[in-house]
């Protein structure tokens, strides 16, 4: 369990492994739908903002920073290793996921249905090891969050 160690440490973990479950809901409801385009893609949306943010923080509405994902230390870090074990060839950065959640949502570009199928099968099997390896680092992580590190994400400079 958590013991003695600083309940906040876990925090990030478990936030990361709600969404990543929330997210495959989402993904099981796009795979089985007949339509396009899912009838719920709130938290596909949310992932494709937030790994926006990711790669370029300064082009983030400062009103939208707090509502986004991939944030602390813990959520980052998770995310990072994940993409560089590769688990899914395809994605082995945060645009390629985003290009493949893209895909997903099908936003009028008319994505082939084979395409799309095999976009949202990669996104599933990326984000259930993502929610797997969060809460396994929320039992016992794999490093001590360094001292004075929880948030990474700061407020943007408005210029």
């Amino acid at each position: 369990m958590l013991g003695k160690r600083d309940i906040r440490d876990s925090m990030g973990y478990v936030t990361l492994g709600l969404f990543a479950h929330a997210l495959l809901d989402e993904l099981l409801d796009a795979r089985t739908a007949r339509k396009s385009r899912p009838a719920h893609s709130d938290m596909i949306e949310l992932a494709i903002e937030s790994l926006s943010a990711l790669e370029n923080p300064r082009r983030t509405s400062p009103s939208r920073v707090p509502d986004l994902v991939f944030q602390t230390y813990q959520e980052v870090s998770t995310l990072r290793r994940l993409l560089q074990a590769k688990k899914v060839p395809s994605v082995s950065d945060p645009g390629s996921l985003k290009a493949l959640l893209c895909t997903v949502v099908d936003k009028g570009k008319g994505i082939p249905k084979p395409r799309r199928a095999k976009a949202i099968d990669q996104s599933m099997t990326f984000f259930a090891e993502l929610a797997k390896q969060a809460i396994i680092n929320a039992e016992s992580p794999e490093e001590k969050i360094p001292s004075g590190v929880r948030q990474i994400a700061t407020k943007l400079a408005i210029t």
